[in-house]
């Protein structure tokens, strides 16, 4: 993962809400030495040597011995933190690129870019919260998903309750901040204004966003599936499938919604060329019938000219990509 320049906050842009603690937390990720990937690299090691040293100490896993399903719970917190990292990234700098065709001034569109990168306090707080009533119990009440049956004292309930109550901060602050981030671009890619058909790049900007964050979701769902697929429950599959509507959702309602004013701009400017095309069309007839046969040549070509722009753009792409 890239690391992101930390940046400083600004007295000129009107903050509407305080920062969560996830931000704070990546902000403080950001601030380390060395790349960020490499945190979430040793992050994952640690976590996994540190649950089989618990269980170790409990007696419940004979000392030495590792087990792949122990590694499980370090890979689903920094799948959760790095993707919100990546997206915080990935959303700031594909803003850079699709303000150039918002009308907002200064300040409103550093409070955009601000609403993209940041989950307000209050969010941070209610997942803190229902981490510990709904996603805290749930290792009580399934310990066999949490691998803890047949363990000797409670150090290993501890902490595999902390992992799911953090664990489960994490997805919902994941989960809220993508649902913000896709209602904010569809919401932006209205505002738009001088969507140019010959420059693409800023309309599409924020589709490596969206795009980002689905591909991110649907990389949980396998990476969910493949690690617990001889733990899965019922209630872990609805969850998954929700997840998998999300991902989907995040991927293609915002590529919908700028297509749509795409194939608007599109659909104006072959009405302008073929009306070019009918009034030469006209003017060549009126030649012919006056047998003012001088200036036909002159109209042929602005004719060929007409039909090679026509052709042109219907072969611009409203996609991000090129069929």
């Amino acid at each position: 993962m890239t690391r992101a320049p930390t940046e400083a906050r600004t007295d000129q842009v009107d903050i509407a809400y305080s920062e969560s603690w996830m931000n704070g937390f990546i902000r403080w990720i950001e601030r380390l030495p060395g790349p960020s990937w490499l945190f979430y690299l040793i992050g994952f090691i640690v976590l996994g040597l540190l649950v089989h040293l618990i269980f170790w100490v409990d007696g419940s896993l004979p000392l030495g011995q590792f087990v792949p399903f122990r590694f499980t719970d370090g890979g689903y917190l920094v799948i959760f933190v790095g993707l919100f990292h990546h997206l915080r990234i990935v959303a700031r700098q594909s803003f850079q690129k699709f303000k150039e065709v918002l009308p907002a001034n200064r300040s409103e569109i550093e409070g955009y870019e601000y609403s993209l990168t940041t989950l307000p306090r209050q969010w941070g707080l209610v997942w803190l919260l229902l981490g510990l009533v709904l996603i805290l119990p749930s290792a009580i009440m399934a310990p066999e998903s949490f691998g803890l049956v047949g363990t000797k004292t409670l150090l290993p309930w501890v902490y595999q309750g902390f992992v799911a109550f953090i664990g489960g901060a994490f997805f919902g602050c994941l989960v809220v901040q993508t649902i913000r981030q896709v209602l904010l671009v569809n919401a932006l890619h209205r505002e738009a204004v001088g969507v140019n058909l010959f420059q693409l790049e800023p309309a599409h900007a924020l589709a490596t966003l969206t795009a980002r964050a689905g591909i991110g979701l649907i990389l949980f769902i396998i990476y969910s599936g493949l690690v617990e697929r001889t733990f899965i429950s019922v209630a872990h599959l609805i969850s998954l499938g929700i997840v998998a509507v999300l991902a989907l959702a995040t991927f293609t309602l915002p590529l919908l919604g700028m297509r749509g004013r795409l194939m608007a701009e599109k659909s104006r400017l072959l009405g302008e060329t073929n009306h070019a095309i009918e009034l030469t069309i006209q003017r060549i007839h009126q030649a012919v019938n006056a047998n003012a046969h001088e200036n036909i040549g002159d109209l042929e070509t602005a004719l060929k000219a007409l039909t090679s722009e026509r052709l042109l753009v219907r072969s611009i792409s409203t996609w991000p990509w090129d069929p």
